[in-house]
């Protein structure tokens, strides 16, 4: 089965900073998100440190250099592989290009009842 952890958050407090965020994020048409103080803690909790874990996003980035890029290209599931790999995961994958490239490529999906 899957596990969903989210590494943002919505932005949560209504301080001038966090508005100021808000204000930006809107100004390009996107929610506006905040890193999730508690990732680690609820990866922890229900993630086996034995386990393989796949982590998939929308883009899924990669650490391969493409066309204007030297580092490659950064995603929410490559820079959860960073913390996770960080915090002592040692079988950590991810899918590069995301969900995107997953049904471009016509593999199939499913969606899941709560």
């Amino acid at each position: 089965g899957s596990i969903s952890v989210p590494l943002y958050r919505p932005i949560q407090n209504w301080d001038l900073p966090s508005n100021l965020r808000r204000a930006a994020f809107a100004f390009f048409g996107v929610y506006g998100t905040e890193l999730n103080p508690d990732f680690l803690d609820i990866a922890e909790d229900v993630l086996p440190k034995n386990k393989e874990i796949i982590l998939i996003c929308e883009n899924g980035g990669s650490l391969e250099n493409k066309s204007g890029t030297t580092t490659g290209f950064q995603s929410r599931a490559l820079k959860a592989a960073c913390f996770l790999s960080k915090a002592g995961y040692t079988k950590v994958a991810y899918c590069e290009g995301g969900i995107g490239a997953w049904t471009r490529a016509d593999l199939p999906c499913a969606e899941v009842e709560e």
